[in-house]
């Protein structure tokens, strides 16, 4: 308790379980009161955008990234590696050793004509000397020998049925792995060049493509740079949370965090759901807990894709057999989702009925499946849709917002999460996810966890969209930077549910 109070921010990691429902009440944050009105607290609205643009580049977002955290970057190179070590350009690395070949074979290096390029005379004036220590700053890109391809998913496996179509019919391993740690490596970019990361200050498991690095080290022989450590950004003091903290006058207020309800996979699922609406309304469980609740957070899976009963036989699609019922497989298919749909407006519009809701899409939700995911359309949910401006709010996916005190004690909370693809997404391609499949629940946990606390490490909520992760092209920003550590940083549908509570920044109060 004690070290605590010197502590300024300290950030809570939430993972969701996408299957218990019983886990519900073990997310209960600590939080102020949301206002009884719906209305909510928005720090920005970076994750919406009106027209959707899928004609550009993704090479402006690496940039762009680059560029709002390297203020950050600088400074944790300061911080830790000190003044002394010069800061370079990959391409100053390149021209050190080109230069230095030359020189023991004797041979003449051909002539340049420096004015006509002034960034080559610069390099040449400011190359790093071979063996020198220096530091540089870029982009990671991981080279995967196991990389999924896009082509893969068209080409069918040895049971008849692609990828794509296990992923449309929740058959895919959600815990495959893709990582080889004898033949995967780093190499880091910068505006001028790029440069393969060797050395002990280079963890290649932990890193996925997208992450902005500071590594200092020096260069070989031939040519690749030698990591002794790295940095990365380091959020300003003016963009952490910072919180008045008072002793609670009253009782303590909660925020319900649940994902995976998966309304229509089974009849099971629906009875939990079912259950989860009496304990909010007070009418199961503890009625005293249940009064606490100020808001519920929906994190993504609100209806699911198949049902437990559900089977793939080969390429059906738009050429479905009948299914013994005179029904078409397609048609079925159809009826059985618009079923799940309405279960989950149904259960929305009772929730709504007594705490404020927010609904977050997920993979398996009627929306767009790039990131950022938009609100889902309120066509979908015309009965819950009845309570929008009071206490429904359809919201995207990721998504931020601070909930204020209405008391006696002046606080706020900022929330900040996704319906967990990003997670899920780097498990498959870091080192946390390898044999994750035949872990025990806690060890699954655990290896979300330590993908959430090195996200908040990296200043990237979502590091390996584009290159692994689907997303929007942005151009002139990208909204998955860190602009502010927060208070609560969750994720949900994951395999396990587990939370962690760490420190980001400190300060003497």
């Amino acid at each position: 308790k004690r070290k605590r109070k010197r502590e300024m921010a300290a950030t809570h990691l939430v993972a969701l379980d996408e299957n218990e429902l019983k886990s519900t009440s073990a997310t209960k944050r600590k939080a102020s009161s949301r206002p009884k009105d719906g209305a909510q607290e928005q720090p920005n609205n970076k994750f919406r955008f009106e027209k959707e643009q899928m004609g550009k580049q993704y090479a402006s977002l690496y940039f762009q990234r680059l560029m709002v955290l390297l203020p950050g970057l600088k400074q944790s190179v300061k911080e830790q590696f000190g003044t002394s070590v010069p800061l370079k350009r990959v391409i100053q690395l390149g021209a050190a050793v080109k230069n230095d070949e030359d020189d023991e074979k004797g041979e003449k290096k051909e002539s340049m004509d420096f004015d006509e390029d002034d960034m080559l005379q610069e390099n040449k004036e400011n190359k790093a000397a071979r063996g020198e220590e220096v530091v540089i700053i870029g982009t990671i890109y991981k080279e995967m020998a196991k990389k999924p391809i896009i082509l893969d998913e068209y080409i069918k496996t040895k049971a008849g049925v692609t990828k794509k179509e296990q992923v449309k019919h929740g058959l895919m391993d959600m815990e495959e792995s893709f990582v080889d740690e004898e033949k995967d490596f780093c190499i880091l970019e910068d505006e001028s060049a790029r440069v393969k990361l060797q050395g002990p200050g280079v963890n290649v498991g932990e890193l996925v493509t997208g992450v902005s690095a500071a590594c200092k080290g020096r260069v070989n022989e031939k040519g690749d740079f030698i990591v002794d450590s790295m940095a990365f950004a380091k959020p300003s003091l003016a963009a952490t949370t910072t919180t008045t903290t008072k002793e609670d006058d009253g009782e303590p207020t909660y925020v319900c965090l649940v994902s995976g309800l998966n309304f229509g996979v089974s009849a099971l699922n629906d009875v939990r759901a079912n259950m989860l609406c009496e304990f909010i309304e007070g009418s199961l469980g503890d009625e005293k807990k249940a009064g606490g609740i100020s808001q519920v957070l929906v994190c993504g899976e609100l209806v699911s894709k198949t049902r437990e009963e559900e089977c793939i036989q080969g390429d059906k699609g738009a050429k479905a057999t009948t299914n013994g019922e005179g029904t078409t497989h397609a048609k079925a298919e159809k009826e059985a989702t618009s079923l799940s749909i309405e279960k989950a407006d149904a259960f929305l519009a009772k929730v709504c009925e007594v705490v404020p809701v927010d609904v977050m899409p997920g993979s398996s939700d009627p929306t767009n499946s790039a990131l950022p995911q938009q609100p889902i359309h309120s066509c979908f949910l015309p009965n819950a849709a009845r309570f929008e401006g009071s206490t429904l709010n359809k919201v995207t996916n990721p998504h931020e917002f601070q909930i204020s005190s209405s008391g006696a004690s002046t606080s706020s909370r900022t929330f900040l999460g996704t319906s967990g693809q990003n997670i899920r997404d780097c498990l498959k391609i870091t080192s946390s996810g390898v044999g994750l499949k035949e872990k025990a629940l806690e060890e699954k946990a655990k290896a979300a966890l330590d993908v959430m606390e090195k996200f908040l490490k990296w200043g990237h909520i979502a590091p390996s969209a584009p290159d692994s992760l689907s997303c929007y092209p942005f151009k002139d920003t990208d909204p998955f930077v860190l602009t502010q550590i927060p208070d609560v940083f969750f994720a949900g549908c994951q395999s396990a549910f587990g939370t962690r509570e760490i420190v980001v920044a400190s300060q003497k109060s």
